[in-house]
């Protein structure tokens, strides 16, 4: 039987190539948060800087941590632990974008819930035991976004009135828009079903 030789077989493949060459791959274009704002809900995945939790150990790209006094899952009284400033890169179906943690507003389920009493405060960290010299039992939380995961997106524009001007009677508006991101499904009404994280309750100009 007749076979041909491999420098021919090679020649035949390379003139197929030539023939037929590979589409070009085509990059998205970045975003803004511009860009999205008439986008509606997004299904996003996080990629950034590889981050520790504090209290649970899990990886994460942002993370925050809060503690304080619960009274029937409602904080009496609170204080920021701590919250990652590491900027977010975001990938949405229309591009991706780099933000930066003034930008984000992450509306999430606690990823790590712990109470502590006076009985126990020899395993809880520091800033809880003092006070714990205060009261009965400190709650302390934390708040997680992972690389890969699969999150919910929209883009909302804040306003905020801004002090008027040297000469100017009357204060004036100023808008910025955030990104919204959510670890659940947006509600009909376009607004997150989750709480905003401690950290972000409360955010002035």
């Amino acid at each position: 039987m007749f076979r041909p030789a491999v420098p021919a077989l090679a020649l035949l493949f390379a003139a197929a190539a030539a023939a037929n060459p590979p589409e070009p791959a085509v990059d998205k274009p970045e975003a803004t948060l511009e860009s999205l704002e008439q986008a509606g809900t997004l299904e996003v995945k996080l990629q950034g800087e590889k981050l520790e939790t504090f209290l649970s150990k899990k990886a994460c790209v942002y993370f925050e941590w809060t503690y304080g006094v619960k009274v029937k899952d409602q904080w009496q009284t609170r204080w920021t632990g701590f919250h990652s400033e590491a900027s977010l890169v975001v990938q949405t179906p229309k591009g991706q974008l780099t933000l930066r943690t003034n930008q984000l507003r992450p509306y999430l389920a606690p990823s790590f819930e712990k109470t502590w009493t006076r009985k126990d405060k020899a395993s809880a960290p520091e800033v809880v035991k003092e006070k714990l010299a205060e009261e009965k039992a400190i709650t302390a939380a934390e708040y997680c976004l992972e690389a890969g995961r699969t999150y919910y997106a929209r883009v909302h524009v804040d306003t905020y009135r801004k002090p008027p001007r040297p000469g100017e009677g009357k204060p004036s508006e100023g808008k910025n828009p955030v990104l919204w991101i959510s670890d659940q499904p947006f509600g009909e009404d376009g607004k997150p079903k989750a709480l905003l994280t401690p950290a972000y309750q409360g955010w002035s100009y």
